[in-house]
Protein backbone atom coordinates (compact mmCIF):
# COMPACT_ATOMS: atom_id res chain seq x y z
CA UNK A 1 0.00 0.00 0.00
CA UNK A 2 1.36 3.34 -0.87
CA UNK A 3 0.42 6.58 0.99
CA UNK A 4 0.27 9.96 0.12
CA UNK A 5 3.68 12.18 1.27
CA UNK A 6 0.55 14.40 2.36
CA UNK A 7 -0.50 12.17 4.75
CA UNK A 8 3.07 12.53 6.62
CA UNK A 9 2.53 16.35 6.05
CA UNK A 10 -0.81 16.68 8.24
CA UNK A 11 1.33 15.43 11.32
CA UNK A 12 3.07 17.31 13.29
CA UNK A 13 4.70 16.96 17.05
CA UNK A 14 3.50 17.82 20.68
CA UNK A 15 6.25 17.54 23.34
CA UNK A 16 7.74 19.29 25.82
CA UNK A 17 11.30 21.16 26.45
CA UNK A 18 14.17 19.04 28.60
CA UNK A 19 16.94 21.11 29.36
CA UNK A 20 16.19 23.16 26.37
CA UNK A 21 15.64 20.57 23.99
CA UNK A 22 12.21 19.79 22.26
CA UNK A 23 11.65 16.44 23.40
CA UNK A 24 8.58 14.45 21.51
CA UNK A 25 5.82 12.95 23.22
CA UNK A 26 2.88 12.22 20.31
CA UNK A 27 1.57 13.11 17.26
CA UNK A 28 -1.43 15.85 16.54
CA UNK A 29 -3.25 16.87 13.25
CA UNK A 30 -4.70 19.77 11.14
CA UNK A 31 -8.11 19.52 10.15
CA UNK A 32 -9.70 22.04 7.80
CA UNK A 33 -13.22 22.57 8.50
CA UNK A 34 -14.75 24.32 5.28
CA UNK A 35 -17.38 27.34 5.86
CA UNK A 36 -17.88 29.98 2.90
CA UNK A 37 -15.14 32.13 3.64
CA UNK A 38 -12.15 29.17 3.38
CA UNK A 39 -12.12 27.14 6.42
CA UNK A 40 -11.18 26.92 10.09
CA UNK A 41 -8.60 24.80 11.03
CA UNK A 42 -8.32 22.80 14.12
CA UNK A 43 -5.35 20.64 15.52
CA UNK A 44 -6.32 17.31 16.86
CA UNK A 45 -4.67 15.24 19.12
CA UNK A 46 -5.24 12.32 21.83
CA UNK A 47 -6.62 13.17 25.13
CA UNK A 48 -4.74 11.88 27.24
CA UNK A 49 -1.55 13.72 25.96
CA UNK A 50 -2.65 17.09 27.11
CA UNK A 51 -5.07 16.61 29.55
CA UNK A 52 -3.46 18.90 32.55
CA UNK A 53 -0.40 19.04 30.95
CA UNK A 54 0.76 23.14 30.83
CA UNK A 55 4.23 23.35 29.34
CA UNK A 56 3.42 21.57 26.03
CA UNK A 57 5.34 22.71 22.72
CA UNK A 58 4.25 21.87 18.98
CA UNK A 59 6.74 21.81 16.93
CA UNK A 60 6.11 22.30 13.01
CA UNK A 61 8.17 21.99 9.73
CA UNK A 62 9.38 24.87 8.11
CA UNK A 63 9.02 25.05 4.10
CA UNK A 64 13.56 25.27 4.64
CA UNK A 65 13.84 22.15 6.46
CA UNK A 66 13.90 23.38 9.82
CA UNK A 67 11.54 23.50 11.68
CA UNK A 68 9.67 26.01 14.93
CA UNK A 69 8.32 25.01 17.59
CA UNK A 70 5.59 27.07 19.77
CA UNK A 71 4.50 27.12 23.49
CA UNK A 72 1.08 25.72 23.57
CA UNK A 73 -2.24 27.07 25.65
CA UNK A 74 -3.15 23.93 27.64
CA UNK A 75 -6.58 26.51 28.60
CA UNK A 76 -7.83 25.81 25.03
CA UNK A 77 -8.25 22.34 24.62
CA UNK A 78 -11.97 20.95 23.97
CA UNK A 79 -12.68 17.38 25.29
CA UNK A 80 -15.71 14.99 24.42
CA UNK A 81 -18.42 15.91 26.59
CA UNK A 82 -19.54 12.23 27.67
CA UNK A 83 -17.24 11.30 30.43
CA UNK A 84 -18.62 8.06 30.63
CA UNK A 85 -17.25 6.98 26.99
CA UNK A 86 -13.93 6.11 26.19
CA UNK A 87 -12.95 8.81 23.43
CA UNK A 88 -9.55 9.96 24.03
CA UNK A 89 -9.52 13.06 21.58
CA UNK A 90 -8.76 16.65 22.36
CA UNK A 91 -9.15 19.50 19.55
CA UNK A 92 -8.60 23.24 19.68
CA UNK A 93 -8.69 26.29 17.17
CA UNK A 94 -5.61 26.68 15.34
CA UNK A 95 -3.95 29.34 12.71
CA UNK A 96 -0.91 28.07 11.16
CA UNK A 97 -0.47 29.86 8.05
CA UNK A 98 0.33 26.98 5.44
CA UNK A 99 2.41 28.93 2.85
CA UNK A 100 5.17 29.24 5.93
CA UNK A 101 4.88 25.83 7.25
CA UNK A 102 5.53 22.27 5.53
CA UNK A 103 2.29 20.91 6.65
CA UNK A 104 -1.22 19.84 5.25
CA UNK A 105 -4.37 19.50 6.99
CA UNK A 106 -7.08 17.03 6.16
CA UNK A 107 -10.37 18.45 5.02
CA UNK A 108 -13.48 17.50 7.36
CA UNK A 109 -16.08 16.44 4.23
CA UNK A 110 -13.65 15.30 2.15
CA UNK A 111 -10.63 13.18 2.94
CA UNK A 112 -12.48 12.02 6.82
CA UNK A 113 -14.71 9.12 7.06
CA UNK A 114 -18.35 10.57 7.46
CA UNK A 115 -21.02 8.46 7.81
CA UNK A 116 -21.41 9.18 3.97
CA UNK A 117 -18.01 7.95 2.93
CA UNK A 118 -18.62 5.03 5.40
CA UNK A 119 -21.51 4.08 4.00
CA UNK A 120 -20.21 4.79 0.16
CA UNK A 121 -17.21 2.46 0.17
CA UNK A 122 -18.79 0.05 2.73
CA UNK A 123 -15.93 0.91 5.36
CA UNK A 124 -15.98 -1.77 7.76
CA UNK A 125 -14.40 -4.34 10.33
CA UNK A 126 -11.03 -5.97 8.34
CA UNK A 127 -10.40 -2.81 6.21
CA UNK A 128 -7.47 -1.86 6.08
CA UNK A 129 -6.30 2.01 7.86
CA UNK A 130 -3.07 4.11 7.80
CA UNK A 131 -2.02 6.95 10.14
CA UNK A 132 0.97 8.99 10.81
CA UNK A 133 2.87 8.17 14.14
CA UNK A 134 5.73 9.09 16.20
CA UNK A 135 8.48 6.50 16.86
CA UNK A 136 9.54 8.18 20.00
CA UNK A 137 13.01 6.94 19.72
CA UNK A 138 13.70 8.76 15.93
CA UNK A 139 11.40 11.74 15.77
CA UNK A 140 13.71 13.90 13.88
CA UNK A 141 16.28 16.19 15.89
CA UNK A 142 15.74 19.20 13.27
CA UNK A 143 12.57 18.72 11.90
CA UNK A 144 9.42 16.39 12.38
CA UNK A 145 10.06 12.56 11.09
CA UNK A 146 6.74 10.92 11.19
CA UNK A 147 6.39 7.31 10.53
CA UNK A 148 3.29 5.41 9.27
CA UNK A 149 1.53 2.84 10.78
CA UNK A 150 -0.69 -0.30 9.41
CA UNK A 151 -3.80 -1.51 11.11
CA UNK A 152 -6.91 -3.29 10.73
CA UNK A 153 -10.93 -1.96 12.06
CA UNK A 154 -11.57 -4.57 14.43
CA UNK A 155 -15.21 -2.77 15.20
CA UNK A 156 -17.13 0.15 14.39
CA UNK A 157 -19.49 1.94 16.43
CA UNK A 158 -22.50 0.28 15.89
CA UNK A 159 -22.30 -0.62 19.33
CA UNK A 160 -20.56 1.59 21.63
CA UNK A 161 -18.45 0.19 24.19
CA UNK A 162 -18.20 1.73 27.87
CA UNK A 163 -14.91 1.65 29.81
CA UNK A 164 -16.76 -0.70 32.51
CA UNK A 165 -17.19 -3.33 29.64
CA UNK A 166 -13.68 -3.90 28.86
CA UNK A 167 -12.29 -7.21 28.67
CA UNK A 168 -8.28 -7.70 29.03
CA UNK A 169 -6.62 -10.65 26.82
CA UNK A 170 -3.41 -11.83 28.15
CA UNK A 171 -1.57 -14.95 27.44
CA UNK A 172 -4.14 -16.94 29.64
CA UNK A 173 -6.98 -16.21 27.63
CA UNK A 174 -9.82 -13.81 28.34
CA UNK A 175 -10.32 -11.82 32.20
Amino acid sequence: MRVADVVQKCSVFIGQSVRGEFRALGTAFFVGYPHKDGAFQYLVTAQHLVAGETDLQLRVNLRNGQSQVFDISSERWAFHPDPTRIVDVAVTGAHVPMVLYDIAQISLGKEMATDEIISRWDIGVGDEVFFPGLFIHHSGQGRNLPIIRTGTIVAMRDEPVGHRQLVTVGLGGCS
